[in-house]
């Protein structure tokens, strides 16, 4: 595909400057002045041309509870956050549709979505996102997010002896479950990444992170990990810096 978009705006060190710009085959191919028109003439005019934006942190499931949720701290929201029936498939891949609407329309062409998975359809769940941006064509990210231990296994234990109940998956099956999605679905040449995600250091095993090092080095996909800026976990981030380090 082929066209021209002329007397556009750009940017340039000390202002703007109306230029002509030829793109090829998905790529620029020239930006000049008075360039000649190739395939779909596009009119510029009024109009600023950037590169496309990166939406470089989402979480596309949780567009069902906007504005629900009051305003309070980060923990306490993020309590009332996952206080929720778990989504279907169907309802994962309209989020994701959402999502990928909303950042094109803010001159996004790229989403990182951090994807709540839903428990027993982990496999499911992907695919379903990963289908609403491929049918909306938008370059995405998607890092399902995993753990190996519970919330309650992540809280300082004040020193004394703690029994705790085990995750639902296991840190072997969750690597399994992540090396089947990029096997399935890892395809940057077709505009869809899988990225390894670790929840956070509070809810994920020395084991898991080296699991995922280990899967990111094999595979090539990138491991993102995010903390949080709130004082309540600085345990955790101490804990965890050693091997988390590994990650940055």
């Amino acid at each position: 595909m082929q066209f021209t978009i002329q007397n556009v705006l750009i940017p340039v060190d000390q202002g703007y400057e109306t230029v002509d710009v030829h793109i090829i085959d998905g790529r620029i191919g020239a930006i000049a002045s008075s360039l000649d028109v190739i395939g779909t003439l596009v009119d510029g005019r009024n109009k600023l041309l950037l590169p496309g934006f990166v939406n470089a942190h989402t979480h596309s499931s949780e567009m069902w509870q906007r504005g629900i949720i009051p305003p309070v701290p980060l923990e306490l929201w993020i309590a009332e956050l996952y206080d929720f029936v778990p989504l279907d498939p169907e309802q994962v891949y309209l989020s994701a549709l959402g999502t990928a609407v909303e950042t094109l329309l803010s001159g996004g062409t790229s989403v990182v979505d951090h994807l709540v998975l839903i428990p027993g359809q982990e496999m499911e769940t992907i695919a379903a996102a990963i289908r609403a941006y491929q049918e909306v064509g938008i370059r995405a990210f998607v890092g399902p997010l995993i753990q190996d231990e519970t919330l309650a296994a992540g809280l300082p234990s004040g020193g004394t002896e703690q029994a705790y109940d085990p995750y639902i998956r296991s840190t072997s099956e969750t690597l399994e479950m992540m090396q089947e999605a990029v096997q399935q679905f890892h395809s940057p040449d077709q505009g869809i990444s899988i990225m390894v995600a670790p929840t956070g250091p509070q809810l994920c095993s020395d084991q898991l992170f080296e699991g995922c090092i280990e899967l990111s080095d094999r595979t090539g996909c990138v491991v993102i990990l995010t903390y949080s800026k709130q004082k309540p976990r600085n345990y955790w981030r101490k804990k965890n810096t050693d091997i988390v380090s590994l990650n940055t």
